[in-house]
This record gives structure tokens, C-alpha cells and sequence, in this order.
């Protein structure tokens, strides 16, 4: 299926009712079917915080939603997803500009999904997002799913020791990292700036934590991190091959690679 360029979606395209807002929907049933579509509710004209939504359609339309990126803009950078859901995160001021972007949602349609889709719906919300000056920071709050697989097949009782070492020392046969989230943020430049444990409730797969990416405005930035990520998993998918990586019992197609590979 033919998808057009990334735009900008009106929030008042989204409105309740509008067939928008039912393809929106549409696109998110499965995390909705988890639990974990309550984020949806600040996807709104005249919320507490800013949003802003990049989204990708069919050729067959306008309205036919192929996937979709959520940014929330915050005076400071958020740890606890659920503070959000909550009302505890300040509002901004009238006329302030949000310091710091969350990216809170990346979906992309399942018949689309591996075709690079969501790599330029993330390209086009930082492009975006980071034309505001003084540059903002752009962040995401994105729950480490497959994590508590991970903690059983470790043997690791603790969640953020758990992220720890799945996130840098976990990869797949060909040497990328074990976790999906991982995957998608690193493989378009991000940095794994840090991990939250106790921070959203919505998901058990998640260990209920959230990993904080960072992006960089600086395309040049971003250029280097997908260098290096390239480098870092063609170096582990050798170490696959030579067998000097341990295959994970319990975790099918995980290898833990040597704590000197970086």
C-alpha cells in the first residue's frame, strides 16, 4: 500500500466524530486493547499542555490513517508517564513555548509496518518540532515492552538492573537490540538517555518502565548516532556469528553479548 508524505494533523481534524478522529482511533486499537490508550484522552483541542500530530495517509485519502506520531509539548522533562494521565505536570503559561517535546505515541498500520514508515513519521516530528528557537529538547517516554520476559529469563528480580542489562547487553541474531523499542529510536539516531522505573502502570510486558530516548535538532547529530548504531550492531552480529555471544534460555532469538562490547 502507496503512503503519502508526513504532515501535520489539525487537532481539529481529529474532533470526535470526524472520520479522522475514527481512523486515529482505529490505529491505535491495539495498544487501546492492552490498556494502554489512555494517552488518547490528550490528544485535544485546548488540553492542559500542547500536541501536536504528525501523521501519514494512503493513497487512498485523507482519512485513511496509515500511522501517526503524538508530540506533547512541557515546561521540563517528564519520569513518570502516569503524572501526565494525572494532572500533575504544570501547565504552561499562556503564549509559552514548550521547552522540552515528548514524544508519547509512534503507530504505524500493521500492512505497512517494516517499510520505514514510522522512521519518517519520527524523521518528519523532529525536523518539526526542533524548527522552535531556542531549540526545545525533544524526548520520548516510551515503555520498555518485552521487558519482563526479559527480568524471567535473566533471573533479575529488579526492574531497572533488568533494563540495564537488556537494553546494553541484549541483542538479536543480527545484532540489534533485543527490544523493539530499542531498535526503532537508536536506528534513527536517538540516545538512550535514561530509564524510569515505576513509571507508567498501564502495561505488565513493560516491567512498568519507560525508556527516555533523546533526539538531537542538529541533523548532523542524528546523522552520527545512526552511524554509530549501525557500527555498534555490525560488531555484535559478529560476535553472534563467532559464538562469543550467549544465547538467553527462555528468550527465543536473544543473545548477551560481552560486557567490553559496548
Amino acid at each position: 500500500m502507496k503512503a503519502g508524505p508526513p504532515r501535520e494533523l489539525e487537532l481539529a481534524e481529529l474532533g470526535p466524530g470526524s472520520a479522522l478522529h475514527e481512523a486515529f482511533l482505529a490505529l491505535h486499537a491495539p495498544w487501546i486493547a492492552r490498556g494502554m490508550g489512555r494517552w488518547l484522552s490528550l490528544v485535544r483541542p485546548g488540553g492542559r499542555w500542547p500536541v501536536r500530530v504528525f501523521g501519514v495517509s494512503g493513497e487512498g485519502g485523507r482519512q485513511q490513517l496509515l500511522g501517526a506520531i503524538v508530540a506533547l509539548g512541557v515546561r521540563e522533562p517528564v519520569t513518570r508517564f502516569d503524572d501526565l494521565l494525572e494532572g500533575r505536570v504544570p501547565a504552561l503559561d499562556e503564549g509559552e513555548p514548550p521547552a522540552v517535546w515528548h514524544l508519547i505515541a509512534v503507530t504505524t498500520d500493521p500492512e505497512v509496518r517494516g517499510a520505514g514508515l514510522g522512521r519518517s513519521l519520527a524523521a518528519a516530528a523532529v525536523r518539526e518540532l526542533g524548527r522552535a528557537r531556542p531549540a526545545p529538547t525533544i524526548q520520548t517516554l516510551s515503555p520498555a515492552l518485552g521487558l519482563r520476559r526479559a527480568m524471567l529469563a535473566l533471573g533479575l528480580s529488579e526492574p531497572a538492573e533488568a533494563a540495564r542489562v537488556t537494553t546494553a547487553r541484549l541483542c538479536d541474531a543480527e545484532g540489534r537490540p533485543w527490544l523493539g523499542i530499542q531498535r526503532f529510536h537508536q536506528g534513527n539516531g536517538a540516545s538512550l538517555d535514561a530509564t524510569h522505573p515505576e513509571s507508567r502502570a498501564d502495561d505488565a510486558d513493560s516491567a512498568h518502565v519507560t525508556l527516555c530516548f533523546g533526539y538531537a535538532t542538529d541533523p548532523r547529530v542524528l546523522a552520527a548516532g545512526r552511524d554509530a548504531y549501525r557500527q555498534r550492531v555490525g560488531e555484535r552480529r559478529r560476535l553472534v556469528a563467532a559464538g562469543s555471544a550467549t544465547p538467553v534460555v527462555g528468550l527465543p532469538g536473544a543473545f548477551r553479548v560481552p560486557p567490553s562490547s559496548g
